[in-house]
Formats: structure tokens, C-alpha cells, sequence
């Protein structure tokens, strides 16, 4: 078992640190323990890029779930993008030129 270290959360990101050979692979999920409120609660991520050093981006799994239920192709998003340091947002209506 991989133990990891948070180094930054931004949204529904989170960067994970490991020892430089123990990365896992990208798509693996992860869980991660915590306790909130005095309960201890689970948070499952997947690994979706490896940013060098040893650093994992991860995501909570339900945005990917999310992408996956409504982008055609989830890997290359139209509705739900990333905004890089800030988290996501649904994209602004485009016009496709249907019915104009």
C-alpha cells in the first residue's frame, strides 16, 4: 500500500506527494481517511496525472462520474471544465447555429 501525503487542494483537486518510485499509475483510486465533525469519513480520488516529483493530481471521483454522464467524450470536456486553480464550472452556452 502507497502512503501519500496532501500538498494542496483546490476543489474537487487534490495533489498527493509520494516517495518518487511509489506513484501509483494514472486511473488508480485512492482513498483517503479523515475525520470531520468528530466522524471519520472516507474520500475516494483518482489518479489522473503525474506532475513530476513524485506529485499525483487527483480527482474526487464524482466529477469524473459526472463527466462521464454527460460529456460525449469525457477525456476532452465541453460542459464541465476545469478552471486551473480555482476548481470547475459548467461551460457558457455555445452556439451550435441550430435554428437561427
Amino acid at each position: 500500500m502507497n502512503t501519500g501525503k496532501i500538498v494542496q487542494v483546490i476543489g474537487p483537486v487534490v495533489d498527493v506527494q509520494f516517495a518518487e518510485h511509489t506513484i501509483p499509475p494514472i486511473y488508480q483510486a485512492l482513498t483517503i481517511e479523515f475525520s470531520a465533525a468528530g466522524r471519520k469519513e472516507n474520500l475516494t480520488l483518482e489518479i489522473q496525472q503525474h506532475l513530476g516529483e513524485g506529485v499525483a493530481r487527483t480527482i474526487d471521483v464524482h466529477v469524473r462520474n459526472l463527466r462521464t454522464k454527460i460529456e460525449s467524450d469525457p477525456a476532452n470536456p465541453r460542459y464541465l471544465e476545469t478552471v486551473f486553480g480555482i476548481g470547475y464550472r459548467f461551460a457558457e452556452s455555445t452556439s451550435s447555429g441550430h435554428g437561427q
